[in-house]
């Protein structure tokens, strides 16, 4: 979706009209696996975490969203940003010093490390891994 988002610019090549449909369904698919993965970590995280720390879950999940924002959608716009990135250069650009395609890349490819990582190396306990299905599944 990243590489192919800048070049197609998600337009039906008949009419130039958007694809309303197909982004909705994207941003659906996207939204949902987030949800879902927000949980599943939720649930690991108590399952790692010991038992007098367990306090501080709602304190690391607070904070980690909070720089998720500012780092994806501030820090982000300022990057992309030609006019402010030129200010920067000694010769200017048009385009900032990230992409949005090049984003959605190296996200991408930073997710699959990590979630192959955890799925190889990682060693689960076999009652929180239980437990934690047990979970996602009362929530259906």
């Amino acid at each position: 979706m990243g590489t192919t988002s800048e070049a197609q610019e998600n337009t039906n090549h008949n009419t130039g009209v958007p694809n309303v449909h197909l982004i909705t369904l994207l941003f659906f698919c996207i939204n949902f696996l987030c949800a879902t993965q927000d949980i599943a970590v939720d649930g690991w995280a108590l399952c790692m975490i010991s038992q007098r720390n367990v306090v501080y879950a709602s304190t690391c999940n607070t904070v980690g969203q909070t720089l998720g924002y500012v780092l994806g959608y501030i820090v982000f716009l300022a990057l992309e940003s030609p006019e402010l990135c030129n200010r920067f250069r000694s010769v200017p650009q048009s385009e900032g010093f990230v992409t949005f395609s090049g984003l959605h890349y190296y996200n991408s490819n930073r997710d699959l490390y990590s979630q192959l990582k955890l799925f190889f190396i990682q060693n689960f306990q076999v009652f929180c891994f239980s437990g934690l299905l047990f979970f996602l599944s009362s929530q259906l």
